[in-house]
């Protein structure tokens, strides 16, 4: 793997930038002292100790004495693998507690009036997940869903759509899906083909339409993202007259697309 691609993957794992310059510098010189690390590395040598503490909870790192001076090695290359293992399970984990824990936030939110909506803008990938995990905070059985992000939303957030799929299997929550035709089969990366049977209904758009968008309708709630954007955005509408009409808009649009053929 170059070293590019390496140190922006290590990145996406939720390594510190300097983190990340520390274990490529040991990888690169296999047993080392922190002197040698940090000055390769360009910090401190202080920081660099930190860091390497760091790195051995992480389980990267082994450290022994030669001659009185610290050396430190970085373990065999699976032990990344390991570790970036466990961080899945822990965020897997962390999308179920946050779940359960907004779901009750939600409902101890004060509106100042029931007849208005109440609209929330949120930024940036982790806006996007907020955008998502929304549904897990209503009480929902269904959700009517009408996306052509495609390929794009794995590639913009990674490993927490297959996080996503598996609360909503779990919550057993069915969706009606309209996506463009050329998008088939994808939704298969993250769901069983059981999950799909049992929970899905799809229906194919001309490719020519393309909202540009995800728009997903439940309860009283829509809530759209765009990652088209340099920057992904996304908004949550809570509100019931609104909500009805975007649900008018999908069943006309339902109607007219064309339904898959498990």
């Amino acid at each position: 793997m170059e070293k590019a691609k390496l140190r922006d993957f290590l990145l996406k794992s939720g390594f510190l930038p300097k983190e990340v310059e520390v274990y490529l510098a040991l990888l690169a010189s296999g047993t080392s002292s922190v002197a040698h690390l940090a000055s390769k590395a360009g910090i401190n040598r202080t920081t660099a100790y930190d860091l390497l503490e760091k790195l051995k909870d992480k389980g990267l790192v082994g450290e022994s004495d030669n001659k009185k001076i610290r050396q430190f090695t970085a373990l065999e290359p699976l032990a990344l693998k390991d570790y970036v293992a466990e961080q899945t399970k822990l965020w897997d984990q962390r999308l179920t507690d946050t779940a359960d824990i907004l779901q009750g936030l939600t409902r101890l939110r004060k509106v100042s009036s029931p007849s208005l909506p109440v609209l929330t803008v949120l930024e940036g990938k982790q806006g996007i997940k907020e955008v998502l995990q929304d549904q897990f905070h209503k009480d929902i059985t269904q959700i009517d869903v009408i996306s052509d992000t495609g390929a794009e939303i794995e590639e913009v957030l990674g490993g927490f759509m297959k996080g996503f799929a598996k609360l909503k299997t779990h919550k057993k929550i069915k969706t009606r899906l309209i996506i463009p035709k050329q998008s088939l089969e994808f939704e298969s990366k993250f769901y069983s083909p059981r999950a799909i049977k049992e929970l899905f209904e799809i229906r194919y758009l001309d490719p020519k339409f393309s909202p540009d968008a995800e728009i997903s309708i439940y309860g009283n709630t829509v809530s759209v993202f765009s990652l088209r954007e340099e920057e992904p955005i996304g908004v949550i509408l809570e509100s019931q007259v609104l909500t009805q009409a975007h649900r008018a808009l999908f069943e006309e649009l339902w109607e007219k697309s064309e339904p898959r053929k498990f």
